[in-house]
């Protein structure tokens, strides 16, 4: 039987998205092209959550087929709606002969005008993106309501990426037979790659220019969401050179950051800025524990890649991964804004090493299980299944002339 043909429309090149594509390239039983919406990280260009100039370090590109599409907005914006107008992607759905089209979210312009062409060619429609439920009341609720039951029901396969993600598709009532687990992970064999080549940890933090105590890791950007106040707070309250506390990451509060460490006399915090993806792995290699504060995350990828080097983990309960991967042993989850509980949990791993090195072998455990792989599973299982009804729908019967 022949490969299936799969259509993926993305909006730029992102770092946890490519090496899935690739993933998906691999599998002989899927011919997949990725159609971009712009060129955004694949040129300079400053993050408005870090507030640098950065490009990614890795290849992004290679490895599978894609195309750029012209964008034909008046601000080209991979953030707004408008930002990204493709109109080509009509002609690429149109022309082409695919067995499925899978977009991400549904709000970008090119989103649902790719949308509409599927479903007038009657091309299969699959979805994945970072749903969680977010309940809104009278006309908005009432509005959004109608809005995901039309269009869910033009998609053929759902893809949750986690239980908060699995809950909002059973809020709005897509059917079981729709949805197929697709993990949202990272690439877990880069890390795994990374982390056997790295050093033992004592001689990473002397490379790294830390004293050889317990690292408190905080990898994210600085802004108010991920609440990088809350650790600081927590660890102030640590004996001093108990641990050290080291932000990996850029942004906004940086510089407030610094000015209350310096006022509060906080020894052993180190702010080292943002880091590339390559960067990376000498921070969670050195570290001993991390810690994910935000008031907000859909899901939060940044623990995927902390559970990789075999980190416990502590995160807020308004983390949307920390209830898929924070649990069996892996760490701990407190409630957000909670800074004494957080400053327990760090100090309770602080003063049990053993605890700590078990916990960080069950974030090793459960990560393994997270994978790229189970995604094209789940993408060739849906495959098969839209194939299947396909093939069980009765063709129309045309008129014998006489």
């Amino acid at each position: 039987m022949n490969p299936f043909r799969l259509a993926i429309l993305q909006t730029h090149p992102i770092q946890y998205h490519a090496p899935f594509f690739r993933k998906l390239a691999e599998c002989t039983e899927i011919d997949v092209t990725v159609f971009y919406c712009s060129d955004h990280a694949l040129r300079p260009a400053i993050d408005p959550g870090f507030g640098v100039r950065f490009t990614w370090d890795r290849d992004l590109v290679s490895g599978y087929v894609c195309h750029f599409l012209k964008n034909y907005s008046f601000k080209s914006d991979v953030n707004s709606f408008f930002g990204l107008v493709n109109l080509g992607i009509v002609h690429e759905i149109l022309v082409g002969t695919y067995d499925a089209l899978l977009i991400h979210g549904y709000t970008h312009a090119t989103t649902l005008i790719a949308y509409v062409a599927a479903r007038i060619k009657g091309v299969p429609i699959f979805f994945r993106g970072e749903t969680i439920i977010t309940p809104h009341s009278g006309v908005r609720a009432y509005v959004q309501k109608l809005f995901f039951k039309f269009f869910f029901s033009g998609c053929s396969a759902c893809f949750p990426v986690g239980k908060k993600s699995r809950a909002f598709y059973d809020y709005y009532k897509i059917p079981e037979s729709k949805l197929y687990f697709m993990p949202y992970a990272v690439d877990n064999e880069y890390f795994f790659t990374q982390r056997k080549a790295l050093p033992k940890k004592s001689d990473l933090k002397k490379r790294l220019g830390y004293p050889d105590l317990p690292i408190v890791l905080f990898a994210a950007k600085l802004i108010n969401r991920k609440r990088p106040h809350d650790v600081l707070q927590a660890f102030s309250c640590l004996p001093k050179k108990s641990a050290v506390l080291v932000f990996v990451g850029d942004g906004p509060l940086r510089s407030e950051l610094e000015s209350y460490a310096k006022k509060n006399s906080i020894d052993g915090v180190f702010f080292e800025g943002f880091k590339n993806q390559s960067e990376l792995s000498l921070y969670f290699g050195a570290a001993d524990i991390f810690v994910l504060p935000s008031g907000f995350e859909t899901f939060g990828l940044v623990v995927n890649e902390a559970m990789c080097f075999g980190l416990p983990i502590i995160t807020s309960d308004a983390v949307g991964c920390a209830t898929d991967l924070v649990q069996d042993g892996s760490g701990y989850i407190y409630p957000v804004g909670d800074v004494v509980r957080l400053g327990e949990y760090i100090s309770l791993l602080l003063n049990n090493p053993h605890e700590r090195e078990q916990m960080g072998k069950r974030s090793s455990e459960i990560i393994v299980e997270w994978s790229y792989g189970t995604g094209v599973s789940a993408v060739l299982n849906a495959l098969a299944a839209t194939r299947k009804s396909a093939s069980h729908i009765p063709r129309k019967r045309t008129a014998s002339r006489r």
